[in-house]
């Protein structure tokens, strides 16, 4: 209540009352300019909730305000105001360490995507001339299939059925990420995945 606060009897507090009012006005009078503006500029919820959170944890923590929030409505007690910044400062840093955790997974997915990006984009003529099958194969047919090793042995039947098998699932995983780039050529595709992960090192 008022008492609780100080709003009391002032003379017993040793204070003027406004010197005991005079830190909460503050900071609701702050707070209000915050939100007036906030509408003025036609500001979405996300950032009306940005200041309701600021004002919980910076100027009624300093003044030993404790706001705690639920689903549909808050409430506020007194506490030692170290207290409250010292849990407000170990929120910051879990949620810090959740971002970052968060970024990281995104960061390993992107980079995966590319690397299957560039390995998928590789068109099936070309499939058996170019990264682990590179200098692995002698001659080739029309198709791009190997009818040779590099040491002029002709392709066995066994060797051929595994990669008939290996140039039918790259074509699909092919088509699948020619379609991914829809009307970007891919060259220009594979630069937006790579703008993407510089972007989410800099961020």
């Amino acid at each position: 209540g008022c008492d609780e606060i100080g709003f009391g009897d002032s003379s017993a507090a040793g204070g003027s009352k406004e010197a005991v009012v005079g830190p909460f006005v503050d900071a609701f009078v702050e707070f209000r300019d915050k939100i007036r503006s906030a509408a003025k500029a036609n500001s979405g919820p996300g950032e009306l909730l940005g200041h309701c959170d600021t004002v919980r944890d910076t100027a009624l923590a300093e003044l030993g305000i404790r706001v705690e929030d639920s689903a549909d409505s808050s409430v506020w007690k007194m506490d030692d105001p170290e207290v409250i910044r010292k849990e407000i400062e170990e929120k910051r840093l879990r949620a810090a360490e959740a971002a970052a955790a968060k970024k990281q997974a995104k960061m390993k997915r992107l980079e995966d995507e590319l690397a299957k990006a560039r390995a998928d984009s590789v068109p099936p003529s070309e499939m058996f001339q170019v990264g682990e099958h590179a200098n692995k194969w002698g001659s080739f047919d029309e198709t791009g299939m190997p009818t040779t090793t590099k040491d002029g042995e002709p392709v066995s039947d066994s060797q051929r059925k595994k990669l008939i098998k290996e140039i039918k699932r790259h074509e699909a995983a092919h088509l699948k990420v020619v379609k991914a780039a829809g009307d970007l050529e891919m060259a220009s595709y594979l630069a937006c995945l790579e703008d993407a992960i510089s972007q989410l090192k800099l961020d």
